[in-house]
């Protein structure tokens, strides 16, 4: 085991020197780090919608087992759900466009604006007959946050070239009224054009259903037990290094994660089963269990260490850790570039995502059907599932974590309690002689 642990150690300034400061570049790149920023705006309106879902689903299994509100019309709670996961596509364009206009100075309003027509046009929302709301739900959400994208880079390169309409006699205070209308000419006139050649040349009418129709399978390919793997492990990689694994996969993972949400959620409500796991709940409740890395183990562990520091930390980390906040764990430990931890870290937690990806393939648990952002465990778990199982997998799950954090925690405790005799012993090391 030690040989195994110094082999890996003098590898992780390789690993560092490597992944830092690409990860750095992909933090700080513009484009995903504006998706990023509108996803996180979301999250109301998914909670939103949640809610009302699952006030939905308790009032119809009392009405249906127990007989009472047998005279509410529960349907009408269904249109809380529609105004917000059956709006995705243009709530989206709204955060996204707003993100990105501000990242990069360009105006807002007329971002936004113009984000959510040309949102609505490529994903056959608006059609010559009128307005198709059914287009706007998770099904055109991707290619939403695209779209949203080019759209504010064309109204700010529009206005940075002073491209925008131009008009006589026009009053001072009206002109940023006018700033939209050349980009929005420019992008309608393109999708509508393109929308017309897929219309005549395809089997599809819009931008969105051919892309969905060829790209498809790249689209659920993030919802496999291999991605589930690599995704935690890249994750528990950045964090070990001193990076945010979070922060860095947010802006590529959120937005697969979150259409499968609003996908599997659309099922549900129109009485079919949901298709996919790796929601924003799998991700946030089932694969980081208690945070990063199910760092509530190492809570465990360390509320029962001989070391008083140790101890100290896991007091500290208790209450964080049901709300899945690492950062005192996993700094306070420390579980960055803590050689010891690196193995359960870094690959025993993918191994137990992946776990737990097949518990809920195999129908064990319900699908995490339902948005629970900052609820504390267990509540999170049971919510987002509907499934009071997913507690009985959360305890399996958090007891395998504890198991397989021992024997290396044991050893690192071991260490630092080498660490503090060989100060005891040492003559000299309560004398100060730096001068």
């Amino acid at each position: 085991m030690k040989s195994l642990l110094r082999f890996i150690d003098k590898r992780i300034p390789t690993i560092q020197k490597a992944i830092a400061p690409f990860a750095g570049r992909l933090e700080k790149q513009k484009h995903l780090a504006s998706i990023k920023n509108g996803m996180q705006d979301l999250t109301a309106v998914l909670l939103i919608g949640s809610f009302f879902f699952v006030i939905s689903i308790i009032l119809q299994y009392l009405q249906k087992n127990l007989g009472v509100f047998g005279q509410l019309k529960l349907d009408l709670l269904n249109i809380s759900v529609q105004m917000t996961f059956g709006m995705l596509s243009i709530y989206a364009a709204i955060s996204v466009s707003y993100r990105h206009a501000k990242r990069i100075e360009a105006p807002i309003i007329p971002s936004i604006f113009s984000s959510v027509f040309i949102v609505g046009v490529a994903v056959g929302g608006i059609t010559p007959t009128g307005i198709d709301y059914g287009n706007f739900d998770s099904g055109g959400f991707l290619i939403a946050l695209i779209v949203s994208l080019v759209t504010v880079e064309v109204v700010n390169k529009c206005t940075k070239y002073n491209l925008t309409a131009k008009f006589k006699h026009i009053p001072e205070g009206s002109v940023h009224t006018f700033q939209f209308v050349m980009p929005v000419v420019l992008l309608a006139a393109a999708f509508l054009t393109i929308n017309l050649l897929i219309e005549t040349t395809t089997k599809q009418t819009n931008v969105s259903e051919l892309i969905f129709h060829y790209l498809f399978w790249g689209i659920e390919s993030i919802d496999t037990p291999v991605m589930v793997f690599i995704l935690v492990f890249l994750e528990m990689l950045f964090w070990f290094i001193g990076i945010n694994g979070y922060a860095i996969l947010a802006g590529f993972i959120l937005p697969f994660a979150t259409f499968y949400l609003g996908e599997d959620l659309s099922a549900v409500m129109n009485g079919g089963t949901p298709e996919y796991i790796f929601t924003p709940n799998f991700w946030d409740y089932f694969a980081s269990l208690s945070g990063a890395g199910i760092a509530g183990a190492l809570v465990i562990l360390a509320l029962g260490s001989k070391v008083n520091e140790i101890k100290s930390v896991g007091k500290t980390a208790v209450i964080p850790s049901l709300f899945s906040i690492t950062e005192p764990i996993l700094y306070g430990l420390p579980i960055a570039f803590n050689i010891y931890l690196f193995i359960p870290f870094v690959i025993g937690t993918p191994i137990l995502a992946t776990l737990q990806w097949y518990i809920f393939k195999w129908g064990f648990v319900n699908f995490p059907v339902v948005h629970v952002a900052d609820a504390p465990i267990p509540i999170a778990q049971v919510l987002s599932t509907m499934d009071w199982r997913a507690l009985i997998m959360m305890i399996v799950v958090f007891i395998l974590a504890v198991i397989m954090y021992y024997p290396f925690f044991k050893l690192y405790e071991k260490s630092v309690i080498v660490e503090q005799n060989n100060q005891d012993n040492d003559p000299y090391a309560d004398l100060d002689l730096d001068f």
